[in-house]
């Protein structure tokens, strides 16, 4: 597991804190993010018995969030801190439309997948301190979530909390050493 991503999941875990179990949420239990689903199966998949997601630790948020969300997400290929943009949305949106808000951000074609193109694209955009670029990542995902508040009034009461989540995300990204 690389750098980036131990410091875009110190990020991700002030962003999510710790346990939530909030009515509204159609997520239900939450640890350090990960929902009580994602754990139940990630335990399975590991061969251990089901518990409560209050008992995960942060290795096991780590695992988690290292393969269903950074590699799934294309994030491992990505500089920082466009890898970074990509993985806190990958967590909140899923990883396929985490990338696509990526590259569509970067100007390239949307597909979801993130290959030479789209780290072309991430790569030339942090080689030319093209700031405009991380803002257009963010823009589709401001977007979507405004959208998901009109389609599912439920989730209002998190409209405010994400929207200053992204504008933490974007000051993070735009004050980020490149190139470290």
């Amino acid at each position: 597991m690389s750098h980036d991503l131990d410091e875009a999941l110190e990020y991700l875990l002030e962003e999510e804190g710790g346990w939530s179990n909030h009515p509204a949420d159609t997520g239900g239990a939450t640890m350090y993010g990960v929902t009580q689903g994602t754990y139940n199966s990630f335990r399975k998949s590991a061969g251990r018995p089901q518990q409560s997601v209050r008992k995960i630790t942060k290795e096991e948020a780590k695992e988690i969030y290292n393969s269903l969300y950074w590699e799934a997400s294309g994030c491992h290929k990505l500089p920082w801190p466009i890898s970074y943009l990509t993985f806190d949305a990958a967590v909140n949106s899923g990883p396929v439309r985490a990338a696509q808000w990526t590259q569509s951000g970067l100007g390239v074609k949307a597909d979801g997948k993130v290959g030479p193109a789209t780290v072309s694209a991430a790569n030339q955009a942090i080689d030319q301190a093209d700031a405009s670029k991380l803002l257009g990542i963010m823009d589709s995902r401001v977007t979507f979530l405004a959208r998901l508040v009109q389609q599912k009034p439920s989730q209002s009461a998190f409209l405010l909390g994400w929207w200053r989540r992204t504008q933490r995300v974007l000051a993070r990204a735009l004050t980020a050493d490149i190139g470290e």
